[in-house]
């Protein structure tokens, strides 16, 4: 039932998205380091899309793997498919409504990710209407099917984006009596669907491109400093990461959650990279410990 209940409530705040902030709403952001471009690749968790759509089996799955086709294509992340981690027993609400699977955003976490996208698609609607010039107006069906995406960041919940694509078909009674039963539902699900998915992604890889890079100190041993960035980000000798300590995560009246930094520890430089590790050496600064937030800089 709590699942139900999120889910709508994603659709129905995405759809009060729309009215006041166009279709896509971003999280804010209060960090003295900025937003600098980084040239590494994105950690990115895609959990199995939710479908209320009623359109046929894998047709979810269907959806998700054109997104994440795109999204790995465009060379700006790395993407992992979500572990099972169990029912959708405990839920966390985020900010805008979303609603997500708490075992599943502490999974992430866990793994190093810096994004978890989830996805819904929404049940069907069918809508009676009039249509054309008066006086010749002839009631119309309209069909139409949404697909909302959200992508978190699971390192402290905040929501980065969350978007809803709207589209569907219109026939007028005369020709949908004698449409061919399933005729429908076909074209959502071949024609409006993708259609939905490819602008989607459009706005997903936007989004995680601007995204800054951020990751951790797992280890500080000798004056030799481990971090979490390794080849499979795309990291070199020399890359260089700025290092936080102080982080907080503040909720506004509205909702929205900001991400509040204020102690920059100092500067490092990679010295020899792993597959997904990587040994740095301080240019600036002292008092580094595990747990630091890193920022790409290069």
């Amino acid at each position: 039932m709590m699942k139900k209940f999120g889910l709508y409530l994603t659709l129905l705040l995405s759809t009060v998205s729309i009215v006041l902030n166009g279709c896509a709403t971003r999280s804010g952001s209060l960090e003295p380091y900025g937003c600098p471009k980084s040239s590494l690749k994105k950690k990115v968790m895609v959990s199995p899309f939710v479908d209320h759509s009623g359109l046929g089996r894998g047709v979810a799955t269907s959806i998700s793997r054109y997104i994440v086709d795109k999204i790995r294509a465009s060379g700006k992340a790395i993407v992992f498919e979500a572990p099972h981690v169990g029912e959708f027993d405990e839920a966390t609400e985020l900010s805008y409504g979303v609603v997500v699977n708490r075992a599943l955003l502490s999974k992430a976490e866990e793994m190093g990710m810096n994004m978890l996208l989830t996805g819904t698609i929404s049940a069907v609607d069918k809508q009676e209407r009039l249509g054309g010039v008066w006086p010749f107006r002839k009631p119309n069906v309209h069909f139409q099917v949404s697909l909302v995406v959200n992508l978190i960041d699971p390192q402290n919940g905040t929501v980065i984006l969350t978007h809803m694509e709207t589209d569907g078909i219109e026939l007028n009674m005369e020709e949908l009596e004698f449409t061919e039963k399933g005729w429908v539902s076909d074209q959502l699900k071949r024609k409006v669907l993708p259609k939905l998915a490819k602008r989607a992604a459009k706005l997903l890889i936007e989004a995680i491109e601007s995204e800054r890079w951020e990751g951790t100190i797992l280890e500080v041993e000798d004056g030799s400093i481990r971090i979490s960035a390794g080849k499979d980000v795309g990291v070199k000798p020399g890359h260089r990461f700025d290092v936080f300590g102080g982080r907080k995560v503040v909720k506004a009246a509205d909702g929205r959650q900001f991400c509040i930094s204020w102690k920059r520890i100092g500067r490092l430089s990679v010295t020899r990279v792993g597959e997904t590790t990587s040994e740095a050496r301080p240019l600036e600064g002292n008092g580094f410990t595990r747990g630091q937030i890193i920022v790409s800089l290069d």
